[in-house]
């Protein structure tokens, strides 16, 4: 069962508790980071949304993984609402041990990633990271992943590295989340055979008929927990922002609200390629459509 953190509930959360601690001019523009992803994008339109109500003007930018902890660490970023855990352990364990990057809360549990087959694919026997090899001219020795820089990405090129998944000869397609998914739709319209990432909670895949893949476990991929990262010492030096990106537990009904609370005009349509069949989904009304479907997936047992 999921349970949201914060965003769903810290417009209460904070009419409630008056945020009072005095904070240096520098707090008032607090520097956001956003991966890309629909969950991000979502997570950063509510804090925003608080934080412009509490007089702050935040700035959110548009950053790879790799130079979102970077940024962190050089300070000129402040906050990363989106570090998935424990797919991106190698990305972020240099920043945690040289004290550069600090985790302020968990703000999401029971979320899921990994690489994902149709469910056509998988009940034809593609269940496993040992199934993709035997089948690899269906596939067409195609792993479709995001945008460069992901540990999604670093996690399925490492398995065709690795001589034991005979993946030797099979490419790594790396784009973006809306590109990979336009090319999962238009694949699966024809019944063709693709494998790429997943996760869940998402408002699109939460109604594609797709299953996850086995044999990932041990690389980081799986059941996750998604963290919210500071600079170190943000919270300290700006309480009132801190105590804004801190996440308290709310019930699973968040799927059925979430969506409502947060509206239209305040999140931006996502970046699909024109024409596309999903671009619908994508849409505010896509979203608002899908906000009931984004239980959690079966994994692999």
């Amino acid at each position: 069962m999921f349970k949201i953190l914060g965003y769903f509930t810290v417009l209460g959360l904070l009419a409630a508790t008056p945020l009072s601690a005095a904070e240096p001019e520098s707090c008032h523009k607090p520097r956001i980071a956003d991966g890309g992803w629909t969950d991000n994008t979502a997570q950063n339109g509510f804090l925003t949304a608080v934080l412009k109500g509490l007089g702050y003007e935040p700035q959110v930018d548009l950053l790879s993984v790799p130079v979102i902890l970077t940024s962190l660490k050089q300070k000129t970023t402040d906050v990363w609402l989106d570090n998935w855990m424990p797919s991106q352990t190698t990305e972020v364990g240099p920043y945690f041990k040289d004290g550069s990057v600090e985790s302020l809360s968990v703000n999401l549990e029971g979320a899921g990633y990994g690489p994902v087959v149709p469910n056509y694919v998988a009940e034809s026997g593609v269940k496993d990271l040992k199934d993709l090899a035997p089948n690899a001219e269906k596939f067409g020795r195609k792993l479709y992943g995001i945008e460069p820089g992901n540990d999604g990405n670093r996690i399925l090129q490492s398995k065709i590295d690795d001589p034991a998944n005979n993946l030797k000869d099979w490419q790594l397609v790396e784009s973006s989340e809306q590109a990979m998914l336009s090319q999962a739709d238009k694949e699966m319209t024809k019944q063709n055979w693709i494998a790429f990432l997943g996760w869940t909670p998402h408002p699109v895949m939460g109604r594609m008929p797709i299953t996850y893949l086995s044999g990932f476990e041990k690389d980081g991929f799986g059941p996750a927990t998604i963290h919210t990262l500071v600079r170190t010492g943000y919270a300290t030096e700006c309480p009132n922002v801190g105590k804004s990106c801190r996440m308290r537990s709310s019930p699973s009904t968040w799927r059925a609200r979430s969506w409502r609370t947060f509206s239209a005009e305040r999140m931006p349509k996502h970046r699909l390629p024109a024409g596309s069949r999903v671009i619908r989904q994508y849409s505010i009304s896509g979203l608002k459509t899908c906000r009931r479907s984004m239980a959690p997936m079966a994994w692999p047992r």
